[in-house]
């Protein structure tokens, strides 16, 4: 007998687990680069940012970090947290920046309906002199829609 343990991992369609190099994009134009991603590529507040696009192919995206003013500048998100010696430290969480319509774009193209998280590839790819790492669009990580529940309303209460 081959016996399947069917846990929580393997019961999601695909998951985006931490520590995983991963760009998040959503219908409001926020382009949103994970911690293991910010640190690899060594970007700090206010690096330039660009995605590039293959005429050729809609489908294939890529991230390129530049150093002329022509890109997106990224926000990185911090907060503070205590380290394991109880010591308040600043932690990057990820790191953020902004183009409503190559979010569009993108999310139209792979037929995502709100947002998406798509995984980068290991190596970057060098093309006229840029490294661009590519996003892998084929298996774009989706959330099920959550049901709203509407609350009670608190100000109209009965006594």
């Amino acid at each position: 007998m081959k016996l399947f343990i069917y846990n929580r991992e393997k019961c999601m369609l695909s998951v985006a687990q931490e520590g995983q190099r991963s760009i998040r994009m959503d219908r409001n134009g926020c382009i949103f680069l994970s911690s293991a991603l910010v640190q690899e590529l060594g970007l700090q507040e206010g690096s330039m940012a660009v995605l590039v696009g293959d005429e050729d192919d809609p489908k294939q995206w890529f991230l390129c970090i530049v150093d002329d003013e022509g890109g997106f500048s990224v926000r990185l998100k911090k907060r503070k947290r205590y380290n394991s010696k109880g010591l308040l430290e600043e932690y990057c969480y990820g790191a953020v920046f902004n183009c409503s319509y190559l979010c569009h774009k993108i999310l139209d193209n792979v037929g995502a309906d709100k947002s998406a998280t798509f995984m980068l590839a290991t190596a970057p790819v060098e093309m006229e002199g840029l490294k661009l790492y590519k996003i892998l669009t084929s298996n774009p990580i989706t959330r099920p829609d959550r049901k709203y529940v509407r609350k009670k309303d608190r100000t109209q209460m009965e006594i």
